[in-house]
């Protein structure tokens, strides 16, 4: 008889309060595809100011990943991230690692879709901000490529 009220329980709970595998998808809100825009990076040689990088947004039809690339003037950058939507904005992050330009910080993301503009906004915050860096708490809105 008790596990029969476990389960009772643990059903009505999934009904209620809904698992994370039954998150919204990028597809069903118009958000999966492919963006474009540029995105400031701060570069070793130019403290002052901040490089502007061509990007990519590459957004999962599933809505649990992301990857953005961006231009460093050595090579291309790229960043995971791992996360899932709430309506149409993805919560995410990504780890820290070394890439072009010296270690990438592990980041917190929320980047907002609107599926009428084709456009997303990206903000990332860093975990763990050097010294040497300025303010990363900026927003950085990109287009959804056509067809795509």
């Amino acid at each position: 008889m008790w596990r029969f009220l476990v389960l009772w329980v643990i059903g009505i709970t999934g009904v209620l309060f809904p698992f994370p595998a039954l998150a919204e998808r990028a597809d069903a809100v118009g958000a999966d595809g492919i963006y474009e825009g540029t995105i400031g990076m701060q570069l070793d040689n130019a403290k002052t100011k901040e490089y502007q990088a061509k990007a990519k947004l590459v957004v999962l039809p599933d809505g649990k990943g992301a990857v953005l690339t961006a231009q460093h003037p050595d090579g291309v950058v790229s960043v995971v991230m791992r996360g899932d939507f709430r309506g149409a904005t993805f919560i995410g992050e990504s780890k820290g690692k070394l890439d072009y330009g010296g270690y990438h910080y592990g980041m917190r993301w929320d980047v907002v879709f609107d599926a009428k503009k084709q456009t997303a906004v990206l903000h990332g915050k860093a975990e763990n901000l050097p010294k040497w860096a300025h303010d990363d708490d900026l927003r950085y809105t990109f287009h959804k490529k056509p067809g795509k």
